[in-house]
This record gives structure tokens, C-alpha cells and sequence, in this order.
């Protein structure tokens, strides 16, 4: 066991379940398990327990955990929300909020600004009209000038998207509003799970429409880009990967060494508390897999089988055997909302309508009877995982600075190198090794899809 390579992990903390709304595409909104948590909504001195032991965890394997998501519900209904950031803080664990925008004040977000919150994510899903008919008459109009409001107290506002067959024409109508009319520091997109509230929502979608629409949204990228609209446009889900494949801008590298390179984070990286103590492997499909602070998180995070089966390529019925299964693996929660099974095969992924062939692979699969170690280290040699570990060393490597350079330079280097990259280090005689090659593919797909800043100053042509 490494404990040398500390894994970042982070924590989605849904501290209630209460909210004003009911949004129509809901997948936390299941009347039963929705009541559970409203009940039983953990206090403060509850929640302080639990962190404790995230605090033990992080000593005893090795594991580092920095940020916390904090959501709902609508996480400012909780009456210890200040209670629980300024434990965080005083932890020195990094804040991001995820909420609406109706109860936001000058107070709260000069306490936000005190406690060092880093974001405030919030949701708009089309323009006016079609957004208000999701989330409620005036939600719109609240949103945007919450982003106002956010931007004046200095903490980043971005805005999620949720990609239905309804409303999937105002992707770029809403993507161009907000670059050129709102303070928007972010934008990105997801795919609607069909749980929860989703379950009503009749119009499906099509792989071709994901395929069609991811295509436009990129193009549209490159336009603000171009135009030198700071709006950062995230590209969140993994299916990105494929229209970046075809166009050689990407590489699905698959090194032995790493149990995955990225893609979904379920089971490696993200670990998802509910607001009555309830842990679920994802919350956008409804299985739980423990509780605390009853339970340890060493127990469910090293021991649960449901954690152990999302990290093993036997597990998924397509996705087991695809060159992509270490990059990507979907969206397991989107499937889970058409098949009711998050390993089946996932009814959206479009990469048998690429031109350029997506290529199959037998995977090496670990016993799913593995000591507690054993499974650690299996989460430890994920590269999102390591490369956090190594990054000051990575970054600082001046044949690794030179070609990234390069690549985010140079679009026609960037395209042969993903074509190989190991070939093109070797005709291009960089002494680097297999490692540092994964790590560079992985920065470089980071920040051409905004998912990381580029601290390297060069001119981009993306």
C-alpha cells in the first residue's frame, strides 16, 4: 500500500433534502426516501461526527479530502449551514455551494465571502419561458440576478444545464445569453436522469440527438472562445470524449498501471452523504450503500460491493469491454434512469455512429475479494488520483512544460500526438516515460475541456 500517492477525493454533502421547489426534472424528489430524510435531518453535532471520521479516514489510508460540495435541497434551509462552513474552514477543506437562488442575501453572501466559499453553482435549464415551466414562475429572473449578486461579493456564480428531449433546443440559444448578458463565470451541461420527478418527463432522448447536440455545443464553444468571452464553457459529460476521438483530438490512454485515467468518478473519487446521514454511490440514482455516522467511512468506502463493481470493467455489460472504459464509463446514473441497472448498456452513447472506429479491449479485473488495502489501492491508482499527488513535480519537468506547450499551441501537434502519443515522444526523442505521457494527456484534455485553468502562458489555438 502507496499512502505516498494520496488520492483526492471529494464529498457531495446534500445537508437537507428541504425545498421551495419541485422541479419537474427532480431526480432527488421520490416521495418516500424524499419524506425519510426530511425527518431525519442530521444536527450539527451529528454532522461534526461525520466529519471526524472523514478526518480518521484521511490519516489512516492515506487519502486526501479537500472539497466539499454542499447542496440540498436547498442547503441555506438547513439552520446549521454557518455552523457546518465554518467547521469546513476551520478544517481547511475548500467550499463550493450548490443551490437556488431564493434565499440568497446580502448577509448570506457576505458570509460566504468571509468563509471563503469558492462557487455557487445554481441551474437554469432554457430561456425564460421554458426554465420558469421546469422550476417555477420568476425562477429565471432570480438566477440571473443572483448572478449579479454573486459576482459583487467576489465568489464565482456558475450555471448547470440539464439536457432533456424538451428543452434540448435552448441549449445554445441560453449558452449565448449568458456569455453576453449575465455575469456567468460558468457554464456547462449534463444529461437528465430519468429518476425522481424525470420519471414524468415523456420526451426521451436519442443517441443521435446527444451526438448532434454535443457537436454544437463545442462548435459554439470555439465561437466564444474565439470572440474572447471569459465565460468558461466546462464540458462535463465523458461522451465529449468521442467527438474529440474522431477529430484526433483526443486518446483514450489505457496504461496497465492506472485502474482508470478518469472519467466518472463513482467509486473512485466522489463520495455522496444525504442529509439524514444516508450514503449513496451516486445520488442521481437511488441505491444507498451505508450510513453515517452509524457506519465508518472506511467501511463503506473499502468494503461496500456496490463501489467495488464500479471499479471493475467486469462489471458493465458495453462499457466493460470498450477502449474507452478507463476514460470514460458513461454516465452509470443515466442509465440506471432508462434500464433501472447503472451496468447495462448505456442506450446514449453514440460511438457507434463515429466514422473513426472505436476499438474493444479485455481488461485486467481484480478479484472482487480484496482486503481493505488492496481496495485502496485500487481507488490510489486511478491517474485523476495520483496526478493531484504528483503535480508539483509533473508541472515542473521542463520536457513535459515544452510539449505541453506545444500541444495546447499547435492544433495539428495536438492531433498527432493523440493519434500516438507514445510514438510521437519517441520520434520527437523526449526522454519522458510512460507516466509523465498519461499525465500530459490527461492536462491537456483538462484544460482544452475547462475543467482546469492553464497556468502555462502560451497563446491558445483551440
Amino acid at each position: 500500500m502507496n499512502k505516498d500517492a494520496k488520492a483526492t477525493l471529494s464529498v457531495q454533502w446534500h445537508i437537507t433534502s428541504r425545498c421551495m421547489k419541485r422541479c419537474r426534472h427532480c431526480y432527488m424528489f421520490e416521495s418516500e426516501r424524499y419524506q425519510t430524510e426530511i425527518e431525519n435531518e442530521l444536527p450539527f453535532e451529528k454532522m461534526v461526527e461525520i466529519l471526524d471520521d472523514i478526518e480518521d479516514f484521511e490519516n489512516k489510508w492515506g487519502f486526501r479530502v479537500k472539497d466539499f460540495f454542499i447542496t440540498g435541497g436547498d442547503p441555506l434551509l438547513n439552520p446549521d449551514y454557518k455552523k457546518l462552513f465554518a467547521e469546513l474552514k476551520r478544517r481547511n477543506k475548500r467550499i463550493y455551494v450548490m443551490g437556488n437562488p431564493e434565499t440568497l442575501t446580502p448577509e448570506i453572501l457576505e458570509f460566504f465571502n468571509d468563509i471563503g466559499v469558492i462557487q455557487m453553482q445554481m441551474s437554469l435549464d432554457g430561456l425564460k419561458e421554458t426554465h420558469d415551466f421546469y422550476r417555477g414562475k420568476g425562477s429565471f429572473d432570480l438566477t440571473v440576478k443572483a448572478l449579479e449578486m454573486l459576482d459583487e461579493y467576489g465568489i464565482t456564480g456558475t450555471i448547470m444545464f440539464t439536457l432533456t428531449g424538451e428543452n434540448k433546443d435552448e441549449l445554445i440559444p441560453l449558452m449565448h445569453y449568458l456569455a453576453y448578458n449575465t455575469k456567468a463565470k460558468g457554464f456547462a451541461f449534463d444529461l437528465v436522469c430519468g429518476v425522481g420527478n424525470a420519471k414524468d418527463i415523456s420526451c426521451a432522448l436519442t443517441k443521435e440527438d446527444v451526438k448532434k447536440y454535443f457537436e454544437l455545443y463545442l462548435f459554439e464553444k470555439k465561437k466564444l472562445r474565439a470572440s474572447g468571452n471569459p465565460m468558461r464553457v466546462s464540458e462535463k459529460s465523458k461522451f465529449f470524449q468521442l467527438i474529440h476521438y474522431e477529430n484526433d483530438e483526443f486518446y483514450p490512454y489505457d496504461m496497465d498501471e492506472f485502474a482508470a485515467i478518469g472519467g466518472c468518478y463513482v467509486g473512485f473519487t466522489c463520495y455522496t452523504i444525504l442529509a439524514d446521514g444516508s450514503v449513496a454511490a451516486c445520488r442521481r440514482f437511488p441505491t444507498l450503500i451505508g450510513k453515517m455516522p452509524e457506519q465508518k467511512m472506511e467501511d463503506i468506502f473499502l468494503e461496500n460491493d456496490l463501489l467495488k463493481k464500479f471499479r471493475r470493467a467486469a462489471s458493465f455489460e458495453t462499457c466493460g469491454n470498450c477502449q474507452f472504459f478507463k476514460s470514460c464509463r458513461g454516465c452509470p446514473a443515466v442509465t440506471y434512469g432508462y434500464t433501472q441497472n447503472p451496468f447495462d448498456d448505456n442506450p446514449l452513447c453514440f460511438k457507434d455512429l463515429l466514422k473513426k472506429k472505436v476499438e474493444t479491449k479485455n481488461w485486467p479485473v481484480p478479484s472482487m475479494d480484496t482486503t481493505r488495502e488492496e481496495e485502496a489501492d485500487i481507488i490510489r491508482s486511478m491517474l485523476h488520483n495520483q496526478y493531484g499527488a504528483d503535480y508539483n513535480d509533473f508541472i515542473e519537468n521542463e520536457e513535459v512544460l515544452i510539449l505541453i506547450g506545444t500541444l495546447l499551441n499547435d492544433k495539428y501537434e495536438r492531433k498527432k500526438f493523440f493519434s500516438n502519443p507514445d510514438e510521437y515522444v519517441r520520434i520527437m526523442s523526449y526522454n519522458i516515460g510512460i507516466k509523465e505521457i498519461a499525465y500530459i494527456c490527461y492536462y491537456v484534455e483538462c484544460v482544452m475541456q475547462n475543467r482546469i485553468p492553464n497556468p502555462i502562458k502560451y497563446s491558445l489555438d483551440l
